[in-house]
């Protein structure tokens, strides 16, 4: 930039077709300085652009980028490439325009690439597809492209996080599954004791789910295998530090084939019975840990049940899974599930065989746990207790489970050895429960 001002006369034309047609001469002359300040500065600061970009030319970007900087509107329309020309105006030379190229109309008419006539806005309809097949026609996209799109198209997966334990985590891991697949049942105690009370133990919570998954599918043959794989569950279970939420999904679907799977152990000799009523008993527990979040989680559980018992056609070791699981649940389970089946289930386990026995039995257990419930409530409800206190405690116990409906079903099925005659023949006084 030179020291020389900018014309006055051409401060006198801005002005005036701006609208500022009265102006002193003093006030023109700040105008002017503050013009050329402004343009001086903006011009530093677009050669500073020039020069970070190795360049000796000044191009419109620099100014646009200078402008920017100075939070002011940038020029818009102006491309770098094209150089600029402009020229004085014939009617006011202190003015200058830019210098457009003409082009002749011949030019445009024998253009090789003249763009199509815009088509006029309307509506209309086409099929997206015929009985599944898009149509080839020009509204639809075709296959060509949507392929070259599949190809395209890339699917951005985030690299999976490897979590490192540490070496006291992995020597106490290698232990306990060292010692649950052995038979000293000293050390297997003081192993589960360890993990049903160390503090510290989370981390290597995926990794005991993991091993009870895969190592429970594997050996469903070996019962000393299976018992310490359900007692290693009920110990993280019983672990106030060990949060078993985010793997119930992993947890429920092992502990649920304990139950209901069609044979464990080698032959049907193997006593087998007793790992599917303990894990049954697990599957409550952790109903009980966590149904309050999972709303359906309870109702899933004995439709799982459910479905055990109600096909004749399954394994009698699988129905029995079913009448243990429902009657792990808890007296309410048994009265809404079992007792409307009670009668037809009875007469189907009435075989000699030891399956048939054994469902039976556990038919008898569910039975009389639900009865001596029922009495126990009936005994509560005869309490010292005021009159009115005591007629609605009676029709909360007859409301719940409709109580001499129940016992003469019981009785019925069972005879007086869960529900004594004296509970259904509302003539024999003395009752006693």
């Amino acid at each position: 930039m030179t020291s020389q001002k900018i014309p006055l006369d051409f401060i006198k034309s801005m002005l005036t077709a701006n609208g500022f047609e009265e102006m002193s001469d003093e006030m023109i002359n700040l105008i002017s300085e503050e013009a050329e300040n402004s343009i001086s500065e903006l011009f530093n600061e677009a050669t500073k652009f020039m020069r970070h970009s190795k360049r000796k030319m000044l191009t419109i970007q620099d100014i646009n980028s200078a402008l920017k900087l100075k939070k002011l509107e940038p020029y818009y329309g102006y491309n770098s490439s094209i150089p600029l020309y402009y020229q004085r105006l014939p009617s006011n030379h202190e003015m200058f325009v830019r210098q457009e190229q003409s082009i002749g109309l011949n030019e445009i008419i024998h253009c090789q690439f003249f763009p199509d006539i815009p088509r006029d806005i309307n509506v209309g309809c086409h099929w997206l597809t015929v009985e599944g097949v898009q149509p080839l026609i020009p509204q639809n996209p075709s296959v060509v492209v949507q392929e070259k799109q599949k190809q395209e198209e890339t699917i951005e997966t985030k690299p999976i996080i490897q979590h490192s334990l540490s070496k006291e985590l992995q020597m106490y891991y290698d232990m306990v599954v060292e010692i649950l697949n052995t038979n000293n049942k000293e050390k297997i105690d003081e192993c589960l004791d360890s993990v049903r009370t160390d503090s510290g133990l989370q981390q290597l919570t995926p990794y005991f789910i993991r091993y009870i998954s895969n190592h429970t599918l594997a050996n469903l043959g070996s019962l000393e295998i299976l018992a310490n794989m359900l007692s290693l569950v009920n110990a993280m279970r019983e672990n106030q530090n060990i949060n078993l939420e985010p793997y119930l999904h992993q947890l429920f679907p092992i502990i649920l084939t304990l139950v209901v799977t069609k044979q464990i152990g080698t032959n049907s000799y193997d006593n087998h019975w007793n790992i599917r009523v303990q894990a049954a008993a697990i599957v409550k527990k952790l109903r009980d840990r966590y149904s309050e979040k999972y709303g359906r989680l309870h109702a899933r559980l004995l439709q799982t049940y459910l479905q055990a018992i109600t096909d004749a056609t399954k394994p009698l070791t699988t129905q029995y899974g079913g009448i243990v699981g429902i009657t792990a649940m808890g007296p309410r389970a048994v009265y809404h599930l079992l007792v409307p089946a009670m009668k037809s289930l009875k007469e189907r386990y009435l075989g000699s065989s030891n399956e048939c026995k054994m469902c039976l039995q556990a038919l008898f257990d569910a039975a009389f746990m639900l009865a001596e419930k029922m009495k126990e409530m009936m005994m509560d409800s005869k309490q010292n207790v005021c009159d009115e206190l005591r007629d609605k405690k009676k029709e909360l116990v007859a409301d719940e489970f409709n109580i001499d409906e129940t016992f003469k079903t019981l009785h019925e099925i069972f005879g007086d050895v869960i529900v004594p005659t004296s509970l259904v023949d509302p003539t024999i006084k003395n009752i006693t429960l």
